[in-house]
């Protein structure tokens, strides 16, 4: 007994002394929140804003250590995620960029964290609310109109594109990653296609060998070292039928997993080149990667990714919707021609080709 006396004490005393240890957590002045209508503010506010604003209010529970590091922690980060009290010091592109992945990490379980709505219920969304900020995201979206002058300078670019034998003289990334080894990302295997309405583009996610083993295999949480992601977007291009065809060419991002090189980034290394044919490094410096370390953060049940892969046979999904075995290939297994979006039946197809398909179609 009177060693269990000590214990408690000393526990007590311990307890005390934590309190004490407490890393600052203010609230800012509110430079510039976020404009919405009532019923979406009210949703985000109650929701959201915690974390993600200048107008954090604790719980009474939140106050005592060691939960009052974790949530000072959790509030650090969502900040420079996303912060609703500093909106305005976004560019407006950037704005609705911003709320999209909102909306498909909530979506996906991603946010908010599930040790946050455990105990702070306030932070649940419905899926009558979801559908609330749904109709306010697509009130944002990018429309595109037709416009001759830029089709043509669209058909000009991929004309340069085609011509070029090799990749030019690209500069690396500001973290040292260089884009000649990765290069050869064309060739690779189609892994998904998407769209992105805030932004107005077509998107389409390769894989290298070592991805598309992973995937067919089923080990992808975590992806072994050797994988690598790229994503490339082209401009949404609006014809004369109304339907959306890739236009021209924006950027491409890679993520490259290597558990023991990239540890402070979750294992995986990042990079993008914007500019369409000008290849420019993005960002200003190292510091881009946190920028795309917060965009992932929330998807670390999916080893931080977006993708989820087509299958590349029908069999997995539906036996009487198989393709015949007598076609003697899978054509997911192909490689992506072009993409397409037709707004009015809200459908978005995907051409495949054989090798020969895309030689020719590419040399036009």
């Amino acid at each position: 007994m009177k060693l269990l006396r000590i214990v408690i004490l000393l526990l007590l005393t311990v307890g005390v002394a934590i309190q004490f240890i407490r890393p600052p957590l203010d609230n800012p002045p509110v430079t510039a929140d976020l404009q919405a209508p009532p019923e979406v503010k009210a949703i985000l506010q109650r929701a959201c804003y915690d974390c993600h604003s200048n107008q954090t209010q604790l719980k009474w529970f939140d106050e005592p250590a060691p939960a009052y590091w974790l949530v000072a922690k959790d509030v650090k980060d969502g900040r420079q995620a996303l912060n609703f009290s500093n909106w305005d010091s976004l560019p407006k592109g950037q704005q609705a960029a911003k709320l999209f992945e909102s909306i498909f990490q909530i979506e996906q379980m991603g946010m908010p964290l599930s040790s946050y709505t455990f105990l702070h219920h306030g932070g649940i969304i419905s899926s009558a609310e979801m559908s609330v900020l749904k109709q306010y995201i697509g009130s944002l979206a990018y429309h595109p109109v037709v416009d001759t002058s830029r089709d043509r300078v669209a058909d000009t670019q991929y004309s340069q594109w085609i011509g070029l034998s090799g990749p030019a003289a690209v500069k690396d990334a500001y973290n040292g990653i260089s884009y000649s080894e990765l290069a050869g990302w064309p060739g690779w295997q189609a892994l998904s296609t998407t769209e992105r309405y805030d932004n107005g583009t077509l998107r389409v996610i390769f894989g290298n060998d070592v991805v598309v083993k992973a995937i067919r295999a089923g080990q992808t949480n975590p992806f072994p070292d050797g994988a690598i992601f790229a994503k490339v977007a082209w401009d949404q291009r609006l014809d004369d039928s109304g339907e959306i065809r890739a236009g021209a060419y924006k950027q491409v991002e890679f993520m490259i997993r290597d558990d023991k090189k990239y540890a402070s980034s979750f294992g995986w290394g990042w990079a993008r080149w914007v500019g369409g044919l000008a290849m420019k490094p993005y960002g200003k410096d190292a510091s881009f990667v946190t920028e795309c370390m917060n965009c992932h953060r929330p998807l670390g049940k999916t080893d931080h990714t977006f993708t989820f892969p087509l299958a590349d046979t029908l069999r997995l999904y539906d036996h009487a919707a198989s393709l015949p075995d007598s076609l003697g290939s899978l054509p997911l297994r192909s490689k992506v021609i072009t993409s397409f979006v037709n707004s009015r039946e809200g459908t978005m197809s995907t051409l495949y080709g054989n090798d020969l398909a895309v030689r020719t179609s590419r040399g036009g």
